[in-house]
């Protein structure tokens, strides 16, 4: 999954009265995602003396001004030359919540609001008998969650052959960071030796769902009818608070005539490999699911689990108690064509979870042959 990045800054910043201090800051190139790293610094005192000073940081969404979170450090001496300044100098650290529309972290070292934020920093210097501040600089900033949106189907690079798709994604994480989340969903038809990112920046929209508040949309069938052997892809950006807080990647599909199958006998199928996350194994299953699984841990018991993707994220169940799990290659073959959970043309996403917490998948659809169907 790919991570959102802040906009890293590094500038100087002049005094007031004079070249007192000079400050730098050092954001990860990952981009902002936990309170310490707000404080990530270089302080050049180029007096003579020390100086002794706090600093104060304000968090404002760039489009409104009403202040989300504040922090204020302890004060610090700052000897002459450069120090590099991070959170373990600063603490204690006091922070403030003055907006209910952000779910922030209590804890001191936990994650940051998500959105679009201008971050000032307030440098004040502390004199025998007062406080000045000495210096202001802002910045925005983007504090992504930690794995944006993720789509489920259409999969990408792939062909459907439903003319009105049930598009499914799933929601950023972390979940409970967000109070008020929505998607917007971009669907666009790709021209020839184009890409599909570039479709999605610059071709009109074949159909554009805004402010969904579901993490699933059946195609509208008011929407302009998606046609046969046309290329199109589709993204989806989430959205708390009207603020945008991440967009998945871009996905491309395309809709075919598949036709009926007939006569498929099970030996006909390939069995197909569970891939570990963050990949994913494709396939379509004829009347049996034939699935292969290397079991990399000394796990005796199966934990599996079947969703129907079609019928937004319905779960259901292969029994394999009676089947042991060996340590390397498990060859399975299911008959689905007596288990009514398996519907002919319906897409599904099966998981197997080990004891390391790792999970591989498999998404497939599923077929019945006419001679199942008899």
């Amino acid at each position: 999954m790919k991570r959102l990045s802040i906009v890293i800054f590094a500038f100087v910043i002049v005094l007031k009265t004079s070249a007192q201090l000079v400050v730098i800051f050092q954001q990860p190139p990952s981009g902002l995602t936990y309170k310490p790293q707000l404080w990530n610094m270089m302080l050049s005192n180029t007096t003579n003396a020390p100086i002794t000073l706090h600093i104060e940081v304000t968090l404002t969404p760039v489009n409104s001004s009403a202040q989300v979170l504040t922090g204020v450090t302890r004060s610090i001496s700052l000897r002459p030359g450069t120090t590099l300044i991070n959170t373990g100098i600063l603490i204690p650290i006091q922070y403030n919540v003055l907006s209910s529309a952000y779910t922030v972290d209590a804890n001191p070292v936990g994650l940051l609001p998500i959105g679009h934020f201008e971050a000032c920093y307030h440098f004040f210097r502390h004199l025998s008998e007062s406080i000045e501040q000495i210096a202001e600089q802002c910045q925005e900033i983007t504090v992504g969650p930690l794995s944006p949106p993720e789509l489920v189907y259409p999969w990408d690079q792939t062909s459907i052959e439903e003319t009105n798709p049930q598009f499914t994604w799933l929601p950023p994480v972390p979940t409970n960071m967000f109070t008020n989340l929505k998607y917007d969903l971009k669907l666009v038809e790709i021209n020839q030796n184009q890409s599909a990112a570039d479709a999605i920046e610059q071709n009109i929209p074949v159909y554009l769902g805004t402010n969904l508040s579901s993490t699933t949309l059946l195609y509208p069938l008011s929407a302009a009818t998606l046609e046969y052997n046309k290329h199109y892809s589709w993204r989806i950006v989430a959205k708390n608070n009207g603020n945008e807080v991440g967009a998945s990647e871009i996905w491309e599909f395309d809709l075919k005539h598949f036709g009926t199958l007939q006569n498929t006998t099970s030996t006909q199928q390939a069995f197909v490999e569970f891939k570990k996350d963050p990949e994913t194994a494709y396939a379509v299953f004829a009347n049996d699911i034939k699935f292969s699984y290397q079991n990399e841990t000394s796990d005796s018991i199966w934990s599996l689990k079947v969703y129907d993707l079609s019928l937004n994220r319905n779960e259901g169940n292969i029994p394999l108690d009676t089947i042991p799990l060996r340590r390397g290659q498990n060859l399975i073959n299911y008959d689905a064509t007596q288990n009514s959970f398996f519907v002919d043309r319906h897409f599904y996403q099966m998981e197997i979870q080990n004891s390391r917490s790792e999970v591989w998948r498999i998404r497939f659809e599923y077929r019945k042959s006419e001679t199942a169907n008899n």
